[in-house]
């Protein structure tokens, strides 16, 4: 299996294809974050998920803010990424971006959005996305 580095590395890479989004691979230094931006959070992987350990699943959270004050233009631009398909849209870039290389299968299987009552009086607005990886491992 590739490291988790390896894979937290390509997901920011695949995220980086969406123009005008900053994505990073880890939480970058105070004053070092610029919105809108994208930070690959945790992971949890879930070992030996078939016959033979030879498969497994991580799930890695997104933390996604499109900074600003909570106003028509963040909530379209929120909007925007978390639509199922166009040319802004999370989803879309990681799950239709082509041939992985350090996983086999990626699913977004959800969103939680951050809204007002969280954190919209310190000027962020945005949501947490759960991504899941499949990875095959190689059998002795």
């Amino acid at each position: 299996m590739r490291s988790l580095t390896e894979v937290r590395e390509e997901l920011a890479d695949l995220l980086r294809a969406i123009n005008g989004l900053r994505a990073y691979a880890y939480n970058p230094d105070a004053g070092a974050l610029h919105f809108p931006a994208i930070v690959v959070m945790d992971a949890t992987p879930e070992y030996n998920r078939t016959f033979g350990a030879g498969l497994t699943t991580v799930r890695f959270r997104l933390a996604l803010s499109v900074g600003g004050q909570v106003s028509r233009s963040t909530q379209e631009k929120l909007d925007a990424y978390l639509a199922n398909s166009g040319d802004q849209s999370i989803r879309q870039a990681l799950e239709d971006a082509g041939d992985y290389e350090t996983f086999d299968d990626l699913s977004v299987e959800g969103v939680v959005v951050v809204g007002f009552e969280d954190v919209a009086e310190m000027g962020f607005y945005g949501a947490v996305l759960t991504v899941r990886l499949d990875i095959t491992t190689e059998q002795p």
